[in-house]
C-alpha cells in the first residue's frame, strides 16, 4: 500500500508505529507474549497482522512497527488500534497535540474526549 499524505504529514495507514515505553531489551525477552496479544486483539477487531518489527529507540526504548492486512477506515480508529497496542499514553498525547495543529477537526474531537476522560 502505497502513503498518503495528510495535511503534510505522512503516514502510511496499514503499519501501526506503536511506541512503547520499556526498554528494549525485555521488550524483546516478552516478545512471544506481546505478539501473541497483538495477534489476538487485532483479530477480534477483523485485522490479520502480517509482521511486527521492532526497532530501538534513541532512548533505549522500543518501538514496534505492525504491519496490517488492510488500512483502518478512520482516524479513529487508527487511534484504537495504536492504543489497543500498547502505545505509550504519553507520547500518544503528544503526537494529538501535534495532529491538533493541523487543525483535523477529527482528530480535535478525539483530543478533547481522551482528555476529558483522564
Amino acid at each position: 500500500m502505497k502513503a498518503q499524505k495528510v495535511k503534510s504529514m505522512r503516514i502510511v495507514w496499514n503499519v501501526l508505529k506503536v511506541d512503547i515505553d520499556k526498554d528494549f531489551e525485555t521488550m524483546i525477552k516478552n516478545k512471544p507474549h506481546y505478539e501473541e496479544y497483538v495477534n489476538w486483539i487485532l483479530e477480534k477487531l477483523g485485522y490479520k497482522v502480517e509482521q511486527i518489527l521492532y526497532r530501538k529507540s534513541t532512548n533505549g526504548k522500543t518501538h514496534v512497527y505492525i504491519f496490517l492486512n488492510k488500512a483502518p477506515e478512520s482516524w479513529k480508529e487508527y487511534v484504537f488500534l495504536l492504543l489497543a497496542c500498547g502505545d505509550d499514553i504519553g507520547r500518544f498525547n503528544v503526537n494529538m497535540m501535534r495532529l491538533k495543529m493541523f487543525g483535523d477537526p477529527l482528530i480535535k474531537f478525539f483530543a478533547v474526549k481522551l482528555r476529558s476522560k483522564n
